[in-house]
């Protein structure tokens, strides 16, 4: 692998929507130039594609509409902190009947397989979920294009396997870490019925939703990475078993893969996200989200408690992930 340059085009599949979420507390330009790079070819293939913009308090929506099959749903929060789950439940409940399957992505990635649509809808005949990509490229600042031999900051991966392409040929790989098990996020599509059966696992509100989900689809709950990400909480992790329990008896496992390349595009320094230490304030407050959150009238999460120590560093995390540095 020498070089990889994004597609320049997607190929069109009816069946499938894309569904993705904006949220931006901290009005980082480099954020918004990601979206509307990874829109750009989404729309020029005229995708069906539903966003969801998150504005905090008074904060102005910023996404406009310039395709005709695509749609901006704009809602309001008062509190800041990881929302990109509950969006999605916004984004599936607006999906229309004609809808057969679903794509759920991160908007700051590029394909470099422009049939990568039309493979996931013909694998979602087979496989209840899918995982968009087989190689993750993390790329450098104002960068679209990976080369290899490219700088890097000291100690960070910049190539990772995905999780189901790992998955298929070793699958107690998930119980070892992150490392061994390849990444978890960036793009997955499933069949709309058992989105809509089960809605996205929504209570991880620091972010990284998508390892509990894959761990939830493979029935690793008491693994590595989930007791790291929830801690001994008992709340959180009660919680999530409720909901990880029904959801693996309609997956049991069976995780396709998409061939190909997503290239991440930059958006801060990696260290900066604090993937270790951010779950920490969620396990000295013991978390409890039947009582620590609710949904507002806007279907965002607020606030339900007083636990004020968790409710700022949450707040300030943000800040602390730098993304325009």
């Amino acid at each position: 692998m020498i070089e990889v340059s994004p597609s320049s085009s997607y190929s069109y599949v009816e069946d499938l929507w894309i569904i993705t979420t904006y949220f931006n507390p901290c009005n980082y330009q480099t954020m918004l130039n990601n979206m509307t790079a990874f829109r750009e070819r989404i729309e020029e293939a005229g995708l069906n594609l539903i966003i969801v913009e998150c504005a905090f308090n008074e904060q102005r929506f910023t996404l406009s509409n310039s395709s005709k099959n695509t749609i901006i749903i704009k809602v309001k929060a008062t509190d800041v902190m990881w929302q990109k789950e509950r969006l999605l439940n916004i984004a599936l409940s607006q999906l229309p009947k004609s809808c057969k399957k679903v794509a759920w992505l991160d908007c700051d990635i590029l394909f470099n397989n422009s049939e990568w649509a039309l493979e996931a809808s013909k694998l979602l005949d087979r496989f209840p979920v899918v995982q968009l990509f087989d190689i993750s490229l993390r790329l450098p600042k104002d960068q679209k294009i990976y080369r290899k031999g490219q700088e890097m900051p000291r100690g960070q991966r910049n190539i990772w396997k995905s999780f189901a392409s790992i998955y298929q040929d070793n699958p107690k790989y998930i119980y070892q870490g992150y490392q061994q098990h390849g990444h978890t996020g960036f793009a997955w599509a499933a069949r709309k019925e058992l989105l809509l059966k089960h809605n996205f696992y929504d209570a991880d509100i620091v972010g990284r939703g998508d390892e509990l989900m894959v761990h939830a689809m493979c029935g690793a709950w008491y693994s590595f990475c989930v007791a790291e990400k929830l801690g001994k909480t008992k709340y959180h992790f009660n919680h999530f078993i409720k909901w990880a329990e029904k959801f693996h008896e309609d997956v049991l496992g069976q995780v396709g893969c998409v061939s190909g390349s997503i290239l991440h595009l930059w958006h801060g320094d990696i260290k900066n996200r604090l993937y270790n230490e951010r779950n920490v304030p969620l396990h000295i407050s013991n978390f409890d989200p039947e009582n620590d959150i609710a949904i507002d009238e806007n279907g965002c999460w607020k606030w339900n408690s007083d636990k004020t120590y968790m409710h700022q560093w949450i707040e300030e995390y943000f800040l602390l992930r730098k993304e325009d540095d």
